[in-house]
Order: C-alpha cells, then structure tokens, then sequence
C-alpha cells in the first residue's frame, strides 16, 4: 500500500514467513512404481524440540500433500509405517527451505539446521515459481526381521533348566533310596 506522510507517523512492520506446499511421493527404487500405504509422521522445529504437525498415508498414487511450511523452519519426516511388503525406513530426515546462492531451495539439514548430505534413498525438489518442494522416498522390498530375545528367552531357559534339575534330582533321591536298603 502507498501512503501519503502529511504528519509524523509511526510505522510498524509486520513480517510473515513465506509459504510453500510440501508433496511426498513414496516409490519402489526398482522400478519407481507408486507405493500406497505408508505412514508418515511431519515434525516441525519448536523451542522445545519438534512437534508433530501431520501424520498421514499415502494414497493409491504414492503420495501425500502435508500442505503449508514456512521458510527458514526446519521439519522432520519419519517414516511409522511402510507400505506391505516393504521395510521401514530406519532414519528420519530433516530439511527446510533456505536461501541457497540468493535464491530459495530444499537444504537437507541436521536437527540444529546444520546444512548435511542428501540421505540415502531421499530426493527433493523445489520449484520457486510455484513455491512446491516435492519429496521422493525410495523403498526397498523386503520385510522388517522380528526381533529375538525379550521376556519368551527367561520363560524357555527357565523351563529348560527345571526339565535338565528333575530328572536329576529323582535319580538322586533313588540312588539315596536304594543306599538305605542295604
């Protein structure tokens, strides 16, 4: 707005982040074949760590819209559930849209902002004129081994060691019974 200063007058500036839309596309990263029905949960940074903001499943053409993020936030992806078939993926990512060489971009960071390698696995884009950032998770096959151990071990070497101690102490308490006989 334009305004005509015929006195003196106190101006105050209102600044708001930019906003951009944030589409993910989950792929199979043999044959990129959209994959439906994986799980993520979006985190954005917070005095006191990060917030969840959405948790959402991709649809039957791979991919979810999260909507609005801010510029110069950083936000954190992890995966809770993949798709049938398929493992997790083990590490969550973080990024933000940043000035990069006087323009905005994608910058793959650590949880303090620090600029980082792309992970394993993530691409991005973004397109400034549309202001979209578009993110490709790529999926291997494969399924996620249980885990061994837990609570089942003690109970199994617990009635291991009871069938191992009874028929030792009954050969025992026989041998004992026989040696008063004589």
């Amino acid at each position: 707005d334009s305004i005509t200063m015929t006195e003196s007058k106190v101006l105050y500036a209102e600044w708001k982040k930019d906003v951009h839309t944030l589409i993910l596309n989950k792929v199979d990263s043999n044959d990129f074949a959209v994959l439906p029905g994986a799980v993520f949960t979006l985190y954005q940074e917070s005095e006191t760590g990060f917030e969840p903001m959405q948790t959402l499943t991709t649809g039957s053409g791979g991919r979810i819209d999260f909507g609005e993020i801010e510029t110069d936030t950083i936000y954190k992806l992890v995966e809770d559930k993949p798709p049938g078939g398929y493992s997790i993926i083990n590490e969550s990512f973080c990024f933000k849209i940043d000035a990069v060489d006087d323009a905005l971009a994608l910058v793959f960071c650590d949880e303090s902002g620090n600029e980082v390698s792309k992970p394993l696995a993530i691409t991005g884009e973004y397109v400034p004129s549309t202001k979209i950032l578009t993110v490709q998770v790529e999926n291997l096959a494969g399924y996620e081994l249980p885990s061994t151990g837990g609570d089942g071990t003690c109970l199994f070497t617990i009635g291991g060691l009871i069938l191992i101690l009874l028929p030792l102490i009954y050969g025992l308490s026989l041998k004992r019974k026989s040696g008063r006989r004589l």
